[in-house]
């Protein structure tokens, strides 16, 4: 891990999303960064990571009013980070694939 997830303290399972294990999502299509459209269809069976996070700041464009007072918005959130910096352990750990979510346009 790096210093940046090494201050945070280590979740609790409380069970609630218990529920979930074993259901399929709905196929969800998205224009990608990398071209073309990402598609949940076409994901490698097996483990994959797909984390969500609010937007991704835009050089010349002003942030949202508010914006810099929420907790991790100002440039990227600790998750976004960990997922980056911790990358290939998660290839290691069978991650077929990790895909970040956002509700910007690609653009």
């Amino acid at each position: 891990m790096n210093h940046v997830t090494d201050a945070l303290p280590t979740p609790t399972d409380d069970g609630a999303a218990d529920h979930l294990i074993g259901l399929h999502l709905p196929d969800i299509a998205r224009a990608s960064t990398s071209g073309g459209e990402m598609s949940i269809k076409n994901v490698s069976p097996g483990r994959w990571v797909m984390f969500i996070y609010p937007r991704t700041g835009v050089p010349g464009q002003a942030e949202p009013i508010g914006w810099a007072g929420i907790p991790g918005a100002k440039g990227c959130t600790a998750e976004a980070r960990s997922f980056r910096d911790n990358l290939a352990q998660l290839h290691e750990a069978g991650a077929r694939s990790v895909t970040g979510l956002s509700t910007q346009s690609s653009a």
